[in-house]
């Protein structure tokens, strides 16, 4: 159990459940009332309705009503459950506080943990207690041992007793329906049970399977499949829920439909079929062709499951529900051009031109072989875009996908049994292959989680299947392969893979969070290694991709590399270092990436203009909020964690060294490197202080854990979403221009000490802690504008319009920070820990016009890790 921390003690309400007490009692009641009238009708039924149609009504209302009564029954046992739990955290809640109040009181300072430790001002009082320096010690000894022996556990314990009423109630709300399965399975088989004519049965399956697979339907056999699929077809809130992980069910009769039609339709059948509609193009083939696709997916899916009449699951989709020549395609990974993720020495059974083989020879085995998995591919591309492979059928496609990559990256088919094949054809269709792979294996994220991580069970990875030789699957090679190769759609599909990490960061399933920070952290890792488990060097090969004449990953794959930095900026503070409690973001280790490989990764984004927007620009958010809530906190209750000055400074340098290090890589004269990085940092620098000063990202005061990745999630979200058009673009300029008077100011004093205090003193007046208009009326004059909502914050560039402002602000926004809690000591200490940290990338990668070809051929190999520069310090 996880203690409750001293602001969640302050600020948690236990009344919270009342509303969902009171709601769970009117649901029983009401339901309650409902079941009681529907068995009386159900009952007296008999004596009107008679015969077969009468006989499965009352069946199928005796199974709801019986169902509905373990409802109500559990909702009866959940409201006095959650009832106690309301009482035993208000309890737990007063007894924290208390003990809160009398350690304050006795002037000490208490800890989110609880820790309790003497405030100042009984310090010095204590100090000022005797002119002997002994009984001044003694005081002091006094002091900090009445804290930890009287003060401290009481608090300690009763924050302990809240968390764990706290957890155990989520508990009790999580598994408050534990019994009542039934009313779902009732309810999805109800149609069918009072309309038979809306019952699937595995006979129809079987039929309409071999209607498929004779190969010659008929436009009413067509509209016949078209309307037994379209009622296996999912909801959009049952796709909703697959795409969340949770389980969904569907009628019996749905599982037993699909499985026999794609059993009886077979591989051949359905592509031929496939083809057939494509060509055809009328919108009933249109449809037919989806809805195969869809039924296919759903089929797989291991989320997809049926249930008995007490909620019992008695069976579930699967890749091993699929057709075995479907498995057979999409599983076999034939050795060819020395794939590493081979599990066979040649094609599947059915194209082979060997003794027992049917093809004439291997030229004809390829050419059939490469067709197949291009048709196939692209009839499940085809496939509504909201349904989603199950889990291993997602891993076998993206696996399958990286092994087409490879062949087409190494040589193809040439070699193939010596044949010595002039293999255009098969290239395309392998090149066909691949993409469409790959974007329908990237909707699903838990196979994408196994698939950058290697994180899954063996079976999930294909052990055990007959006719394969089975290895531990090797993440590196792999995700690798797919990082290295040239796509068609310019990496989108590469870069879905990876994307939805952005978004289940912030996911309050903390199991969903920590799988999005680890596949982050494993793409991190894997872009910033020199040695990756295969060998190859991923860094130099990312920026010099293999048979791109030198250019780099974000240039022939631009749209992956902006998903990549969407999918990092939820993990900018993770990166240098932060712990979780500043990140609030979970599964991505903070020990991971030392200064070297965060430079690694930010000069590979830097290499696509919307890519280093997306990243350095939420990493900015990120730098600028650390210094708010350090502002925040620091005015809000004395405690001034100038520590955080280091994260912050981190992060600007890192900002920096990527930009240094892309460039540096672009092997130019030391004129147009230096124009170069004045241009990416105009780019930069202009977009974030216009997006983060106009909106002020500041976070409740209070704690500075998990708002910090929430607060910034606006700009990685949609990072040129409300930036004015003068401020946006690769503008090779140092300039940002006001729209509303024309005049030009310098963008490249972001990040100046100066405005960074300026952010701080923004961050108490839109956090309520200051009022603007008891401002000093210059100060007024030159930080805010007048709208009708009240005053509005300039970005710091506007406030700064000339050399009088400047200065105005350079003298009074200090001392003002000052009077209002943030003491210049605290803001010398934080700033200068900042500017030590940032110096830790001189080592690495020159801010100059050095030689930046030597400079990056040491960041390409593991010469600075060697040297020991990889390590974060807060010393420098």
């Amino acid at each position: 159990m996880v203690a409750a921390t001293k602001t969640q003690a302050e600020q948690c309400d236990p009344n919270a459940l009342n509303a969902l007490v009171t709601e769970w009692q009117t649901v029983r009641d009401t339901v309650q009332t409902g079941l009681d009238k529907a068995g009386d009708d159900y009952r007296q039924s008999v004596d009107f309705w008679t015969g077969k149609t009468g006989d499965r009504a009352r069946d199928a209302a005796q199974q709801t009503v019986t169902a509905g009564g373990l409802f109500t029954g559990d909702l009866t046992t959940a409201i006095a459950t959650l009832a106690g739990d309301r009482d035993a955290i208000w309890a737990a809640k007063n007894r924290a506080v208390q003990a809160i109040t009398i350690a304050i009181q006795a002037k000490y300072d208490v800890a989110e943990n609880g820790d309790v430790e003497p405030s100042e001002a009984a310090k010095a009082a204590a100090d000022t207690s005797s002119e002997d320096p002994k009984d001044r010690n003694a005081a002091l000894a006094a002091l900090n041992k009445y804290g930890k022996d009287t003060l401290q556990p009481p608090i300690k314990s009763a924050l302990a007793d809240l968390g764990t009423a706290i957890e155990t109630a989520t508990t009790h709300i999580q598994n408050a329906f534990a019994n009542s399965g039934g009313v779902t399975s009732i309810a999805v088989e109800a149609p069918g049970k009072l309309d038979p004519t809306r019952q699937l049965t595995a006979e129809q399956g079987r039929a309409d399977g071999e209607t498929i697979a004779d190969g010659k339907l008929s436009d009413e056999e067509k509209q016949r499949i078209l309307d037994h699929l379209q009622q296996t077809g999912l909801t959009p809130e049952q796709l909703t829920a697959l795409q969340a992980g949770e389980a969904v069910t569907v009628p019996a009769s749905t599982m037993d439909y699909l499985t026999n039609l794609y059993d009886k339709a077979g591989r051949d059948g359905l592509l031929t079929l496939s083809s057939s509609l494509k060509a055809d193009g009328s919108p009933q083939s249109t449809d037919l062709r989806t809805a195969l696709a869809n039924g296919m997916l759903t089929l797989s899916n291991e989320n997809v499951v049926s249930r008995d009449a007490q909620g019992k699951i008695n069976n579930r989709g699967g890749f091993d529900k699929l057709d075995s020549e479907i498995r057979e395609i999409v599983g076999t990974r034939p050795g060819i051009a020395g794939a590493p993720d081979a599990n066979t020495r040649d094609l599947p059974d059915d194209y082979r031109s060997d003794l027992f083989g049917p093809k004439i020879d291997a030229r004809s085995g390829i050419k059939d072989y490469t067709a197949d998995m291009d048709r196939f591919a692209d009839f499940l591309s085809g496939s509504d875009k909201q349904y989603q492979p199950g889990d291993r059928f997602g891993v076998e496609l993206g696996r399958q996908a990286a092994h087409q990559a490879w062949i087409l990256d190494h040589g193809g088919y040439g070699k193939y049994e010596g044949t010595k094949l002039p293999d255009t054809e098969a290239l395309q269709h392998t090149e066909n292959s691949a993409q469409s792979l790959l974007g329908v294996a990237s909707r699903n994220h838990d196979a994408n989680y196994a698939l950058l991580t290697g994180q899954g069970s063996e079976e999930l990875f294909g052990k055990g299947t007959p006719g394969q030789s089975w290895h531990p699957y090797d993440r590196d090679s792999a995700v690798g392969t797919l990082l290295t190769h040239e796509w068609k759609d310019d990496g989108a599909a590469l870069g879905r893979m990876v994307e939805w990490t952005a978004t289940d960061a912030l996911s309050a399933d903390q199991g969903r969070a920590e799988h999005a920070g680890q596949a982050a952290n494993a793409i991190a890792e894997l872009m910033s290694t020199t040695k990756a488990g295969n060998g190859v060097n991923m860094y130099e090969s990312l920026l010099n991709m293999p048979g791109q004449s030198g250019h780099s990953f974000a240039e022939v794959n631009p749209r992956a590399a902006q998903s990549i930095a969407t999918a990092l900026s939820p993990y900018v503070g993770d990166m240098v270092g932060a712990p979780a409690s500043i990140t609030g973001t979970h599964g991505f280790r903070p020990d991971s990436t030392g200064p070297v490989e965060a430079t690694r990764v930010f000069s590979i984004l830097d290499g696509d203009p919307e890519a280093s927007r997306r990243i350095n620009i939420s990493a900015l958010a990120w730098a600028d909020q650390m210094d708010r809530n350090f502002a925040a906190n620091a005015a809000l209750s004395g405690a001034e964690q100038v520590d955080m000055g280091h994260y912050s400074g981190r992060i600007r340098g890192l900002v920096d060294a990527g930009m240094n290090a892309h460039v540096a890589d672009l092997n130019l004269n030391e004129t147009d490197r230096a124009k170069a990085l004045t241009d990416q940092r105009a780019a930069v620098y202009g977009v974030a202080q216009n997006l983060i000063g106009m909106s002020g990202v500041a976070g409740t005061p209070g704690g500075i854990g998990g708002p910090i990745a929430q607060a910034v999630s606006e700009y990685y979200k949609a990072p040129i979403t409300s930036v004015d058009p003068s401020y946006g673009g690769h503008t090779p300029s140092t300039t940002l221009t006001d729209p509303a008077t024309g005049k030009q100011y310098d963008i490249l004093q972001s990040s100046t000490l100066g405005n960074r205090r300026y952010n701080m003193l923004a961050a108490l007046i839109q956090t309520g802690q200051v009022d603007p208009g008891l401002l000093p009326n210059d100060i007024q004059n030159a930080m805010l504008t007048s709208t009708d909502e009240g005053y509005k914050i300039k970005p710091y560039a506007l406030a700064t319009n000339n050399t009088d402002a400047a200065g105005l602000l350079d003298r009074y926004v200090p001392n003002l920070l000052n009077s209002y809690g943030v003491s210049n000591e605290g803001q010398q200490n934080y700033l200068n820990n900042g500017d030590q940290a940032a110096k830790v990338y001189q080592r690495i990668i020159s801010d100059g016009t050095m030689d930046g070809q030597q400079q990056i051929k040491r960041l390409t190999t593991d010469e600075l890790e060697r040297q020991g520069y990889n390590t974060w310090s807060t010393t420098r």
